[in-house]
């Protein structure tokens, strides 16, 4: 069995993590892929190592080269391997440009309307009680992306 995006099988008790602790043990053979980053904590990485081998890992809280040697295959353009076959076809990652860019009237309007209607929210309140007002977090994408626009533009050529 294969399971790809397993970084999205390392938090215990979502259906996801729950689906592979029941699969993984009823498998021939199982291997798991990810293109993207560990989130840095051991216990997660122990979780996803824990699928491959329950004994692998004696403390989750510090995985070690030598606990997961046998387990992991670590592969990227520079491998040797990788290297030799597509070596000259992958382009090297230019460094970053910054260019500060001045919003105009519009996106500046933009920016409050959505600051003020969604990243600043009144709280429920008993009679009586004093408004409080409180920040919350997840919305910040929203005026992220009402206003990547302009990033977009100010990069073409």
């Amino acid at each position: 069995m294969w399971i790809d995006e397993s970084h999205k099988l390392v938090n215990r008790g979502t259906l996801n993590n729950q689906l592979a602790q029941v699969l993984a043990p009823n498998a021939d053979a199982l291997i798991l892929t990810s293109a993207t980053p560990h989130n840095g904590r051991s216990e997660s990485f122990a979780e996803l190592v824990s699928l491959l081998d329950r004994t692998a890992v004696p403390d989750p809280t510090q995985v070690t080269a030598d606990d997961i040697a046998h387990l992991v295959v670590r592969r990227h353009k520079h491998s040797p391997d990788v290297a030799a076959v597509i070596g000259d076809k992958w382009a090297e990652r230019k460094e970053p440009i910054t260019v500060t860019v001045s919003p105009s009237a519009a996106e500046e309007a933009i920016f409050s309307a959505l600051t003020e209607k969604w990243l600043i929210s009144e709280p429920r309140r008993e009679a009586g009680e004093k408004s409080v007002r409180h920040r919350t977090r997840s919305p910040a994408a929203l005026p992220k992306a009402a206003l990547s626009h302009r990033l977009k533009r100010c990069m073409t050529p």
